[in-house]
């Protein structure tokens, strides 16, 4: 009888205590639901030389950044949402200038989120997320899809193999124009939402995300080309279950 009183107290104890480490488990992958998990959204924060905090490039000599009002033709201070800006644009924005030259065709910033926290949660439930960014830019010719801007997600498992990419683009020649009534450069178009949906893999426990532009000029063949301009802002990684 003694024996079995023990063996009920202890086992008693010992589900109490899975019981607090589920809660603490749950407790702290809550913490990843609902928030942007995206480190300097807005291209706030920067080094004396403009190279970004919290992400890296693929040309560590170029700028990525940039003030709005500073760069000519690139609106003038004091604009706001009337002549193009997002909503909450802040100081700065993500610049992402491709060129004609081979070298500088592509032009990205990439930032690795890490959720492992999650991998316990993923196993018995499905949770979903949203990658959004504003974004804008200079006009390309309409009968060229000279260059684009892009989102991208990348999904890694646990020893960083991809397991599921999203991604998707806009082409320069679908950017708004702004009136020019309203302060903006000729050049400029209005920041506008680009974004992808869907579900994060069960055995993924980080992302890779990704924003840039891309030249899909043939110049070697004698087309028109010039450089591509695409600005970004307000990017955001939001799960949900």
């Amino acid at each position: 009888m003694k024996i079995t009183i023990v063996t009920i107290l202890l086992l008693s104890i010992f589900a109490g205590s899975i019981s607090a480490q589920t809660k603490k488990a749950i407790s702290e992958s809550d913490k990843l639901i609902g928030v942007n998990l995206i480190k300097n959204p807005g291209a706030e924060k920067i080094t004396e030389t403009n190279k970004l905090i919290d992400w890296e490039t693929n040309n560590p000599d170029l700028n990525y950044v940039s003030y709005y009002g500073r760069m000519a033709g690139e609106w003038d201070h004091g604009c706001d949402r009337k002549c193009g800006l997002p909503e909450n644009a802040g100081d700065c924005y993500f610049r992402a200038t491709a060129d004609v030259t081979p070298e500088n065709t592509k032009k990205f910033i990439i930032q690795n989120i890490d959720f492992s926290k999650l991998k316990d949660t993923l196993k018995v439930k499905d949770i979903n997320f949203a990658y959004s960014a504003q974004i804008a830019g200079f006009h390309c010719d309409d009968t060229l899809k000279c260059a684009f801007g892009y989102i991208k997600i990348e999904f890694l498992d646990s020893a960083k193999q991809s397991i599921k990419i999203y991604n998707v683009k806009k082409y320069t020649h679908e950017f708004h124009k702004i009136d020019e009534s309203e302060g903006a450069d000729s050049r400029m178009h209005k920041f506008e939402n680009i974004s992808l949906l869907g579900v994060i893999p069960k055995n993924a426990i980080s992302a890779a995300v990704t924003l840039g532009s891309e030249q899909d000029c043939n110049y070697d063949s004698g087309e028109s080309c010039s450089d591509a301009y695409v600005f970004f802002d307000n990017i955001r990684l939001i799960f949900s279950k």
